[in-house]
């Protein structure tokens, strides 16, 4: 290595998780097998990604928001985040093959929702209203499901349920995938301290914590952190907040193509990650701009296992 020169590192873990991956080739399957013949469409974006489904769309895939929109089309596949009940009984009705590319952790999640239904639990689930996964969980059963986003919403929860309830009400308690695993950990800490019977199955997936540690310990020796991933992604927008909570400064970075780089003057090294949905290409163009500055060079060029699930 040259002598002098600023440092570029880059996250041990990143990139497509194997939710992403595998929902990317079912598409991928669908296209190579039917060709042109009929219009294959997608509900919602497979991943939230814009290269991704800019791509996808080049190639003649139809993202639709709602099934009736796909009316007429040869198939209909799902996104990796899921669909409630509701959604995929809708989709039956319009089109006649249906490809689900929810990822597999998702479809746990699911399962385990109707359990905690069968066997009357009242169902906690901790994510972000509005987020795809989060609404595709909730609506696999017919029971109220409380959500709860972020620590103070457990405590205000807690603070409003009855003493009698927190002993006696059987509990079941979920977690969306891409939550950050730490407020996960301390949003279950606090629910199991007042309430008796809750049951736990599951925490924030692997493929999350890896990607969510492996940017903890970019922080550390990091002035600045480039995160490649859509602001739409909410595990890159995660990644992106972890680095800030750990006191440095972090960009996200949804087209790198485009991207212009900050004044990197003041710092003496510098990090890139990417979340779940972003190619590794993404990775390589940003770190392309930043070495042809002539003031960085990349440590352990393309280590880590970015590949990884």
């Amino acid at each position: 290595m040259e002598s002098g020169k600023k440092k570029l590192f880059l996250a041990s873990e990143r990139g497509f998780c194997s939710g992403v991956k595998n929902a990317l080739a079912l598409v991928e399957k669908v296209l190579s097998s039917q060709g042109k013949k009929g219009k294959i469409c997608v509900l919602h974006e497979i991943v939230h990604n814009d290269s991704i489904v800019r791509s996808l769309r080049e190639k003649g895939i139809v993202f639709v928001e709602e099934p009736e929109e796909a009316r007429g089309a040869s198939c209909l596949i799902f996104s990796a985040h899921g669909v409630s009940l509701d959604v995929e009984k809708r989709s039956e009705k319009i089109c006649g093959r249906i490809v689900d590319a929810t990822c597999s952790i998702v479809k746990k999640l699911h399962r385990t929702a109707e359990d905690f239904e069968r066997r009357g639990l009242a169902i906690l689930l901790l994510g972000k209203r509005g987020h795809r996964e989060t609404e595709g969980i909730a609506g696999r059963v017919s029971s109220p499901v409380t959500i709860l986003q972020n620590v103070p919403e457990v405590e205000a929860f807690l603070a409003a349920l009855p003493e009698k309830e927190k002993r006696e009400t059987f509990f079941g308690c979920l977690s969306q995938t891409t939550m950050s695993a730490d407020e996960v950990a301390k949003m279950k800490e606090l629910l199991r301290k007042d309430l008796s019977r809750l049951e736990i199955p599951a925490d924030v997936c692997y493929a999350t914590k890896l990607r969510q540690n492996a940017v903890k310990a970019l922080a550390e020796k990091c002035d600045m952190v480039f995160v490649a991933g859509s602001e739409k992604s909410s595990n890159s927008r995660r990644l992106a907040e972890i680095v800030r909570e750990c006191g440095k400064k972090s960009l996200l970075v949804p087209d790198p193509e485009t991207f212009v780089l900050p004044e990197l003057a003041s710092c003496s090294a510098v990090g890139i990650s990417s979340g779940a949905s972003a190619p590794e290409e993404h990775v390589r163009v940003l770190v392309e701009k930043i070495l042809k500055s002539g003031e960085f060079e990349l440590e352990d060029p393309w280590g880590g296992s970015h590949a990884s699930s």
